[in-house]
């Protein structure tokens, strides 16, 4: 087959769907496929050199008249768009007058949720114009979500099962999130926990230090790994601002990830629903049990005991005091997450894509 896979790219716009989306494109290739990545990014960003990677690389602006020059040159049978549903519904009605085949992937909740209008209740011509651009904004977020579209597409992909049959397509299957297992090594003077997110306001950083706080009194670290993406953060690269036991480690490579999760005691996750993190797969492939505040991706969490959902802050509190203090729960937590990450890794889910890919060119 030849498949464009497209979405930003993670060397440029270190992300979970950017992750799954190199993982996917290199794996396609080993199994025999000819795949080019089509990168959106702007002109000045983009600076990957394409013999750092098994895959093409390409530049695609959004641009309807883009995507089809490339389809021109390029001649694909398919194209995976995992790129929410930015510039989805021009770009999949011109991939379609191309008569090539369209399989959109869900990646984060908004993918399946109608947009919700929220106007601010200020006062003065600047609540006017600024009411005046969220309506303007809520408008195009509705035409662009628009169901009637949605049904060209020939396939849909969910990394999340509990989104399955919310959008009109025909065709549709979960395919797990995939990880990768390459770590480098950390090390650190005491016991610790860790947080893994961009830091922005739905992932709830400030929970973390409230967290931390609540727990001063005992022998553990919080360490918080993760890219400033809201200025209203950037107070927390200043370390005198930071609790004592909070550690602010920056962006890190999945693979330093790893290796930090490696020594760890556990990961906390306080980030508002949203697809399935990447994060998590990572804690569980090294045993290690999850506490998370408001997010269980399908109850696996719950239903396979592989750590805590909390569901409120105080009960978050005391289940990380658990989890601190019982080193036999921790290990039997960790051992049923190592158990259950098997259905994360790349030979488990990479010719279910080929299949589903399969199957769509071939209805």
């Amino acid at each position: 087959m030849k498949i464009f896979v497209v979405n930003q790219h993670a060397d440029i716009t270190l992300g979970g769907s950017e992750i799954q989306c190199d993982i996917i494109a290199k794996n396609l290739v080993k199994l025999g496929h000819e795949v080019n990545y089509l990168v959106y990014a702007k002109k000045e960003a983009y600076n990957l050199k394409k013999e750092n990677y098994t895959y093409n690389i390409g530049y695609f602006s959004l641009e309807p008249a883009d995507l089809v020059r490339l389809i021109d040159k390029y001649k694909p049978d398919l194209i995976y768009w995992r790129l929410n549903r930015r510039g989805l519904i021009k770009n999949l009605i011109a991939a379609k007058q191309q008569g090539v085949k369209f399989v959109f992937s869900i990646s984060h909740i908004r993918d399946v949720q109608k947009p919700v209008l929220k106007l601010q209740k200020l006062t003065g011509l600047a609540s006017l114009k600024k009411n005046w651009r969220l309506y303007r904004n809520h408008t195009k977020e509705l035409r662009d979500y628009n169901w009637e579209v949605f049904k060209k597409l020939d396939g849909l992909i969910t990394l999340n099962p509990q989104y399955l049959d919310i959008l009109p397509v025909k065709f549709q299957e979960y395919i797990p999130n995939s990880m990768e297992n390459t770590i480098i090594p950390f090390k650190w003077n005491r016991n610790y926990c860790v947080w893994v997110a961009n830091i922005k306001k739905r992932k709830n950083p400030g929970l973390v230090i409230e967290l931390a706080k609540r727990c001063m009194d005992l022998d553990m670290d919080f360490i918080m790994i993760g890219a400033i993406q809201d200025k209203d953060f950037e107070w927390m690269n200043e370390r005198d601002k930071l609790p004592p036991n909070v550690h602010y480690l920056g962006l890190q490579s999945p693979e330093y990830v790893n290796g930090v999760l490696e020594n760890s005691l556990f990961l906390i996750h306080t980030c508002d629903p949203e697809g399935f993190g990447n994060n998590f797969i990572q804690a569980w492939f090294r045993a290690k049990p999850t506490i998370t505040l408001y997010f269980d991706p399908n109850n696996y969490i719950t239903d396979h005991k592989l750590g805590f959902y909390s569901k409120t802050f105080d009960q978050m509190v005391e289940d990380v005091r658990l989890l601190e203090a019982d080193t036999v729960l921790r290990e039997t937590l960790g051992t049923h997450a190592k158990e259950f990450s098997v259905m994360f890794t790349p030979e488990h889910n990479m010719n279910k894509f080929e299949a589903f890919f399969l199957k769509v060119l071939n209805q």
